[in-house]
């Protein structure tokens, strides 16, 4: 894959009841986060650390403009329930990341000057990783 931007990028995420909705009008940036632990393993008989990959994990953080709209971002994340809920994030320049995850947290703020905004946080739920392609 070349380099890219993420201009134009199209956001799908399914809402509580399982349906796909394209939220990408509403979300103003997002930050994919994948990490895997570290096992030590580290003997007596060494001066530096030693250390194993372990499990993998994920999180998918999404900000964004209140839409409350029917099956826009408002409707998608404030009924959270304990749904897993598929995305998939393309970039225009091609590139997709798919993924399945729960629902962690649903934040509405209003600032000072009058904006409505949101912030979500999903996690990796299925013991599966984000499928890039």
């Amino acid at each position: 894959m070349a380099k890219q931007t993420g201009i134009t990028s199209v956001v799908t995420i399914a809402d509580a009841g399982g349906t796909a909705r394209t939220i990408s009008g509403d979300v103003t940036d997002f930050t994919i986060n994948q990490n895997r632990n570290q096992i030590d393993v580290t003997g007596v008989d060494k001066d530096f650390v030693e250390k194993l990959p372990g499990l993998g994990d994920y999180s998918l953080s999404l900000s964004g403009v209140l839409d409350v709209t029917a099956a826009f971002s408002h409707a998608v994340f404030s009924s959270m329930g304990t749904a897993l809920r598929p995305f998939t994030i393309s970039f225009s320049s091609g590139g997709t990341a798919n993924g399945t995850a729960s629902l962690e947290s649903y934040n509405v703020t209003r600032a000072q000057g009058g904006a409505a905004t949101w912030q979500v946080t999903l996690n990796c739920s299925n013991g599966t990783g984000i499928v890039w392609s």
